[in-house]
């Protein structure tokens, strides 16, 4: 008989590890001490389960993560987990499946599905549909902590064990409704943008989008900053190579934002010098790939204009109907 590809409850995290290793899993262990795994992923991928074990030992690890193989997904439901779960059970007809219950209070629900289906990978990927906060792991994903591993308390987090909460030997199928729920958006294929020169008034939405994406820099939670503040710079860069928000002065904002979030003191990473290479990183990516916002003002400036259109309208009276008239 074939060994499952998840293990079955009741294991410790070590025995649940080396279970999905020996399945066919990539694996990756958590270091101990502070976020991020031991190593690169490239050398997990190389250890079998007996050289991920002594590892295991001899770091003190108590968590990992591992990536589905192509017939698996993982739902990652962080808030109102059961009242959603049910939910998505109830309206997309899905049988009882072996479900993780997370030290959070939230659920990771297991599924089997067809490994050709195209299935959307990502955060918050159930928004349309009316969940909030389901992310989906899949094989093309990042990678979802494993059951059985132990999770110590941090800030934001909540100490405890990942541990089975359901009773089920194996996983149910995720239906053709769910399935089609997680389907990706088309794929739109845009002409490349120009790199133009910044000519100054900056626009509202192009100044929106700078501001909030400061704000959501120096608003951001450890375990994220740096990866936060790569992908931020890489994108305002981007804008700023296709002339829609001035270049100079972006590197002192971003360094602000890393300061006002934590990045720029912290003891983990290297200061000004880890912050300045991590945007300097972002930076060369933003500008080989220059984002033209012209879409974006388009859409505003009509929605502005259709506006203003209707407050003429209604202070003149063009469009009502006449009251008042005499009868013959």
């Amino acid at each position: 008989m074939a060994k499952r590809l998840i293990p079955p409850a009741g294991m410790s995290g070590l025995e649940s590890m080396i279970w999905l290793r020996d399945s066919g899993h990539v694996i990756a262990l958590n270091h101990p001490e502070r976020p991020g795994y031991l190593w690169k992923l490239p050398v997990f991928e190389q250890m079998s389960s007996t050289a991920l074990a002594a590892t295991w030992n001899e770091y003190n690890v108590t968590r990992y993560a591992f990536r589905p193989k192509p017939n698996v997904i993982v739902v990652d439901i962080d808030v109102n987990a059961v009242e959603q779960w049910r939910e998505i059970q109830r309206r997309f007809r899905i049988q009882n499946t072996r479900i993780v219950r997370t030290p959070s209070g939230g659920l990771h629900v297991y599924l089997y599905v067809d490994p050709c289906a195209s299935i959307r990978h990502g955060t918050d990927v159930l928004r349309d549909a009316g969940y909030e906060r389901c992310d989906v792991f899949t094989q093309n994903s990042g990678l979802i902590t494993g059951p059985g591993s132990y999770r110590a308390e941090s800030d934001d987090k909540c100490a405890g064990h990942y541990r089975w909460c359901t009773p089920q030997a194996d996983l149910a199928h995720a239906t053709a409704g769910l399935i089609e729920a997680l389907k990706p958006p088309e794929f739109v294929q845009r002409e490349p943008a120009q790199r133009a020169e910044y000519r100054g008034e900056l626009h509202p939405v192009c100044e929106s989008i700078l501001n909030d994406d400061l704000e959501k820099l120096a608003s951001c939670s450890e375990g994220n900053r740096n990866k936060t503040l790569y992908s931020i710079s890489a994108n305002l860069y981007a804008i700023a190579a296709a002339g829609e928000i001035p270049m100079s002065g972006l590197e002192a904002m971003l360094i602000n934002a890393a300061k006002a979030n934590g990045l720029l003191t912290d003891k983990k990473y290297t200061g000004i010098i880890g912050v300045k290479k991590t945007i300097e990183n972002g930076r060369k990516r933003g500008l080989a790939n220059p984002r033209n916002l012209g879409s974006y003002r388009d859409n505003y400036d009509r929605k502005r204009a259709e506006h203003a259109r209707s407050k003429i309208k209604k202070a003149t009276g063009v469009g009502s109907s006449a009251k008042g008239r005499d009868h013959a």
